[in-house]
């Protein structure tokens, strides 16, 4: 037997509405059920209720955004934790940039490297942002132009890992650069 429609004909429910008739006693009831605390998709009842408003995760204090996981106070003491980290450098990430380093000089370093990251050779295009500067020796103080060099995000972060070995690598990279004629 073949169940499929013939060429030309119309399936028996197309162009009807579906109708489905409650009972009175059914629309109440469901009325009910559905309205406030009563609703099994209200408040903690609800198989998605994850515990309300977020609570700081040292303090317990209620927070105010549900993208922060403490408070500003205990966020500002742990802090203190990253003392412990055997990577720690005195809080050398935290200070400020000087105001030499602006977008002049970041540019001027990005011409100078023809816009292409100095590790990987992927140009700047393939980023689709912009490539950042990054200081050889990571002293935010040091704007010397030898100092800087385009790096794409990804190597970047990776330069963070072993510094010394980085700062080494790219030292020894300006000086070869330099010391070579432009084309």
């Amino acid at each position: 037997m073949n169940t499929r429609f013939k060429k030309g004909h119309i399936p028996w429910i197309k162009g009807k509405k579906r109708v489905f008739k409650q009972s009175e006693k059914f629309k109440k009831y469901m009325s009910k059920r559905m309205s406030g605390k009563n609703n099994p998709m209200w408040g903690t009842i609800s198989p998605n209720f994850k515990g309300g408003r977020p609570h700081c995760l040292d303090c317990k204090k209620l927070l105010s955004t549900y993208i922060a996981k403490k408070c500003s106070h205990c966020a500002k003491v742990g802090l203190l934790v990253l003392e412990k980290n055997g990577r720690w450098q005195g809080g050398k990430s935290f200070e400020l940039y000087t105001s030499n380093f602006n977008q002049q000089l970041k540019d001027k370093i990005r011409v100078r490297d023809n816009f292409i990251c100095q590790l990987c050779g992927v140009p700047e295009l393939e980023c689709k942002r912009r490539l950042p500067i990054h200081h050889i020796d990571y002293d935010k103080k040091n704007c010397n132009e030898k100092n800087l060099i385009s790096l794409c995000n990804k190597c970047n972060a990776k330069v963070n890992q072993d510094r010394d070995y980085w700062k080494g690598y790219f030292i020894e990279k300006m000086e070869r650069k330099i010391c070579l004629p432009m084309v």
